[in-house]
């Protein structure tokens, strides 16, 4: 289930902090370089941050969603998932959902070409009437020492 991300702020560290050993973890962070600890806020002004756990509260994963209150426009979107289960697949669905519900005019976002998370991304557009709007080539260098190509999402809600 999909619970706040600050109410879980040591258990939710822990967890990020052994996901960043993990080679299967180098795109998140988006760059050489890693933070140690997620920075929560302490409101939903700026960004709106879950966590997705199971009955026994064991942290899944981790979610966000960057917004621009100024111009009603989610400018970014983290997704990190610990362990690889139905339930946080699920709760990754349902918080795409409460951002496409939120009263913002668009979502814009992008991700590493190559990541498993594009294929993800693509089914996301195909159901919010979404389209990809560009590709940055050998535009980001990740930990590993290798450039990668940025994809570029974005959905404009219509009527809104």
């Amino acid at each position: 289930m999909l619970e706040l991300a600050i109410n879980h702020k040591e258990a939710l560290n822990k967890e990020y902090q052994m996901a960043l050993q993990k080679q299967s973890n180098l795109f998140f962070s988006g760059s050489e370089w890693d933070y140690y600890e997620l920075k929560l806020d302490d409101s939903d002004y700026y960004k709106i941050q879950y966590v997705s756990v199971d009955s026994n509260s064991n942290i899944l994963g981790y979610f966000s969603a960057k917004i621009n209150r100024n111009s009603n426009i989610i400018t970014g979107i983290e997704v990190i998932k610990f362990k690889e289960n139905t339930l946080a697949s699920l709760d990754l669905f349902r918080f795409l959902k409460k951002i496409y519900e939120m009263p913002v005019v668009k979502i814009e976002w992008w991700v590493i070409r190559g990541n498993e998370a594009e294929k993800l991304y693509d089914k996301v557009i195909s159901k919010y009437s979404g389209k990809k709007i560009g590709l940055y080539e050998k535009s980001i260098k990740l930990k590993d020492g290798k450039y990668y190509d940025k994809v570029f999402y974005e959905i404009i809600k219509e009527n809104e």
